[in-house]
């Protein structure tokens, strides 16, 4: 072997021992590097977090019930918080008629639908199905309002408290409060369930659990009795005067708002029976739907031709008497609805009658 090519081998090999040194190097580097994450972790729930550029660092785990929030003072540029509110987001010039979404925000004097001018402050709301619910608060006033059809239409806005302080609270749970909840006169209740369409309640009499009337209730639209324009009737069964008018959709339905009862009838037929009841026996209106006296609604059944539907005290619905109540057949084809007052002496319908539409 020559010198040279001895030399070259030499070099070769020296080459060889050098790449694997280097290779052994970074597999060390490598494995150094796996075992920097778990010497990070001392216990479960430890988070590794950015320090600084190209930079980790270990955020131990906070107490139960703690979150995290951003906080540019430390380190991390996290903080586990615990006990803190949730905070109210600002919303300047902001309409309260649409601010439907729940949660706590703040508005500006600009904002349109406040409950008085000048007023600024948070505003807390509430959503459940279709009633939204919103709290005003500006200093020490703090006001109240409610809508139930999803914020369309909202009640006049209610000051519950003055810097004076007016008497009474406001009570928040579900279900009726009548002969439950003992309050002063004044106090206010809030049925978070909207039972029976019942929301907005106040104390006006006694001392004790009793004498709570709805402010604010709204049963919806409850279909009594309906039918196909077959003729095929679901619901309350109608009595054998009555019968729907064939090939087309009809109701008997009713809807109490507030103080007002309203009842609808559509495409109904009189036959020439004796019974003047509308629906079968023991099918009637329940006690805060009837009116503290017959209340009856003219009905068009033929040209020039009109008859009488009653509602009476007791809850039926019945063909009434005298010179518009004399036909004794006819087809009511048009729409007809009438409004009368509940009886002031019934408290808010217990159960609702029918079906909701």
């Amino acid at each position: 072997m020559s010198l040279a090519t001895a030399e070259a081998l030499n070099a070769a090999a020296e080459a060889a021992r050098a790449g694997a040194e280097d290779a052994r190097d970074e597999a060390e580097a490598a494995r150094d590097q796996s075992l920097a994450v778990p010497q990070l972790v001392d216990a479960k729930g430890d988070l590794l977090v950015g320090t600084a550029p190209d930079t980790a660092g270990r955020l131990p785990v906070g107490v139960n019930g703690a979150f995290l929030k951003a906080d540019s003072t430390k380190t991390s540029g996290l903080a586990w918080v615990e006990g803190e509110t949730t905070l109210a987001t600002y919303r300047p010039a902001q309409d309260l008629n649409t601010l439907v979404t729940p949660g706590f925000w703040t508005v500006d004097s600009t904002s349109a639908n406040r409950p008085a001018s000048g007023l600024s402050g948070n505003v807390h709301v509430m959503f459940q199905a279709t009633y939204v619910s919103q709290r005003f608060v500006a200093g020490q006033r703090s006001f109240f309002r409610s809508s139930g059809d999803g914020g369309a239409t909202w009640t006049p806005w209610i000051e519950e408290r003055t810097s004076a302080a007016l008497p009474g609270n406001t009570i928040t749970g579900t279900g009726s409060p009548e002969g439950v909840i003992t309050a002063p006169v004044g106090s206010r209740y809030i049925d978070t369930n909207a039972t029976n369409g019942a929301v907005e309640w106040i104390k006006a009499t006694g001392s004790g659990a009793t004498g709570w009337k709805v402010v604010y209730g709204d049963t919806g639209f409850r279909f009594l009795s309906r039918w196909d324009p077959a003729g095929v009737v679901t619901g309350w069964p109608l009595s054998q005067s009555w019968a729907p008018v064939l090939g087309a959709t009809g109701w008997i339905a009713a809807q109490r708002t507030g103080p007002m009862v309203q009842i609808w009838v559509r495409a109904l037929r009189k036959l020439n029976h004796t019974t003047d009841r509308v629906h079968a026996d023991g099918y009637n209106l329940p006690p805060g739907m009837t009116p503290y006296q017959a209340t009856p609604v003219l009905a068009q059944i033929g040209v020039g031709t009109v008859m009488t539907i009653n509602v009476s005290t007791g809850g039926s619905l019945t063909r009434g008497y005298g010179n518009q109540g004399a036909p004794t057949t006819g087809d009511i084809n048009q729409d007809v609805a009438w409004s009368y007052p509940a009886s002031s002496t019934a408290p808010w319908p217990t159960t609702l009658p029918g079906t909701a539409a």
